[in-house]
């Protein structure tokens, strides 16, 4: 059978490693650490047990095109790069028209609520392409969804993440977070929708 190969971009970053770990972990993948830096990716490369099933590749999410994904002979990209915010889809179409399953860990509202732009191409190449494999919508959602499970009605659900400042954060999270600030940003105060800058509440 032929071996599976996943590419997960930024995964020598904060969020990339865990999932590297957690795919030699738990599946027989081989795993493509892809980034701007090779010489990250060979580091993190260097820790990890099963050295047979990594490999690592130079690779800007902001600069790649189908071919480029289509070098990486895998089947599957996960994008943990980020930041997602004022993001284009230039990766995520370009996995596509490779014909290239896409996950990425996008929490950027407009960019997740946008997505479904590239749902009718994905469709017609026969590929998968999910957005928002995160914290939020997805881990929030499955927790609402084991929490309420027989429920008849749910009437509303707040939902507020912060990082901890014991978390690791590298620099996408870094620049996600501070890509708000001063910008309008839509909130919910005084029983109505209001639009604040960003961190200007504080």
């Amino acid at each position: 059978m032929r071996e599976k190969r996943i590419a997960v971009i930024g995964g020598a970053g904060s969020f990339g490693q865990s999932l590297v770990r957690g795919l030699l972990e738990t599946t027989d993948c081989h795993v493509v650490i892809c980034g701007r830096s090779r010489d990250n990716a060979v580091a993190f490369a260097r820790t990890l047990r099963a050295p047979e099933r990594v490999s690592v590749a130079f690779l800007d999410r902001t600069r790649v095109s189908a071919a480029g994904v289509l070098a990486l002979n895998v089947f599957c990209v996960v994008d943990a790069a980020g930041p997602f915010q004022g993001s284009a889809y230039t990766f995520a179409q370009a996995a596509i028209e490779a014909g290239v399953h896409y996950i990425d860990l996008a929490d950027a509202r407009d960019f997740v609520a946008g997505f479904g732009s590239l749902d009718e191409v994905a469709k017609a190449r026969g590929v998968l392409a999910v957005t928002g494999a995160s914290t939020t919508p997805a881990l929030t959602q499955a927790v609402l969804d084991e929490l309420c499970r027989g429920w008849k009605r749910v009437d509303s659900v707040e939902i507020a993440l912060s990082p901890g400042a014991q978390a690791a954060m590298g620099l996408a999270v870094v620049r996600a977070i501070l890509s708000y600030a001063g910008r309008p940003v839509n909130v919910w105060r005084f029983g109505r929708w209001d639009t604040a800058p960003g961190w200007g509440l504080l």
